[in-house]
């Protein structure tokens, strides 16, 4: 006696809702996949500079004192004299001085710069006669030190070295079966401290670890406030494929089937369509058959729109 007046009131309200359902449409998706490494931070040993004068002589000063002490290029590592150097910048001083021929000064200012002198000495060397600078070529900080105050040393050998504090490798490990995933990758993020940084080029070592059958995959970065040592991490992503989704909140399960409802003609209409689906993350679901791309369809009030489909007969099985 009572079931005709509930009928009419379930489809009244339904009616009126039906206009406030969000809505969504049916859109592509890149499918990527991704695989995450660890790794470390190495010394770029192409960018590590050795500073070996082409003249033996005395530490006068030095200011390179401490290892890893931070330098900046043009920064004064020492003082220095040499009798070679001396000798040099007095016969180019002399040659300047007396107007000789034009052949022997430029072969003295030749000689001075072949022993790679600094160019403010060579432009004055009167003012810097007894004592030569050493100057840092790059900015970075001090690797290693083979002199101290007094110390003598043989030309050609290295009394400095210099490590680049910007440019970094990160080499990350991965086992021998990712080998061919690396190589069709797109693109390769790696992160230290939660920061992201900027991939200059990468490659992967021909060598492999045979106790452990790892790979070693290489990073080029240039960033500032990193260190040698720290742990990194490294993803690697390859893209599949573009696919189709739906949102999970745009379908409901029904009788063994997933239903979606699709937008009618008319405002407040909506149709139920039988999808397969395959799940793909927390938020959406890989669309295979059943809708198109473009195609609008219900995000919201799925058990209402359940409801309205069951009383109007909209269900074709």
């Amino acid at each position: 006696m009572f079931l005709v007046p509930f009928l009419l009131c379930a489809e009244r309200l339904s009616i009126e809702q039906l206009f406030n359902v969000k809505t969504t449409t049916v859109e592509k998706k890149d499918l990527f996949v991704q695989k995450t490494y660890p790794a470390i931070v190495k010394l770029d040993e192409s960018k590590i500079v050795d500073i070996a004068p082409r003249f033996s002589g005395y530490i006068e000063k030095l200011y390179a004192k401490e290892p890893l002490q931070h330098i900046k290029r043009g920064d004064i590592l020492a003082l220095v004299y040499s009798p070679e150097v001396y000798n040099a910048k007095e016969e180019y001083k002399n040659s300047l001085k007396f107007g000789l021929d034009k052949r022997m000064t430029t072969a003295s200012y030749l000689k001075l710069k072949l022993l790679n002198i600094p160019k403010d000495e060579l432009k004055n060397p009167t003012k810097t006669l007894t004592i030569t600078k050493i100057l840092a070529p790059i900015d970075g900080f001090l690797l290693k030190k083979d002199v101290y105050l007094g110390s003598f040393f043989q030309k050609g050998k290295t009394i400095f070295r210099l490590a680049s504090n910007t440019y970094y490798w990160i080499e990350a490990q991965i086992p021998n079966k990712d080998i061919n995933f690396y190589k069709q990758s797109d693109s390769i993020i790696a992160q230290i401290r939660n920061e992201k940084l900027q991939v200059k080029k990468h490659k992967l070592l021909p060598l492999i670890n045979s106790n452990s059958a790892l790979a070693i995959v290489r990073l080029f970065v240039e960033a500032k406030g990193i260190l040698a040592g720290e742990y990194a991490k490294v993803t690697i992503r390859e893209h599949k494929k573009s696919i189709l989704v739906i949102p999970k909140t745009a379908v409901i399960r029904k009788n063994g089937k997933w239903y979606a409802f699709r937008v009618g003609e008319y405002e407040g209409e909506y149709e139920p369509v039988v999808v397969q689906i395959k799940p793909l993350d927390n938020r959406y679901y890989q669309l295979i058959s059943g809708l198109k791309e473009g195609e609008t369809i219900a995000d919201s009030a799925m058990f209402l729109l359940d409801s309205d489909a069951q009383i109007n007969g909209l269900y074709n099985d």
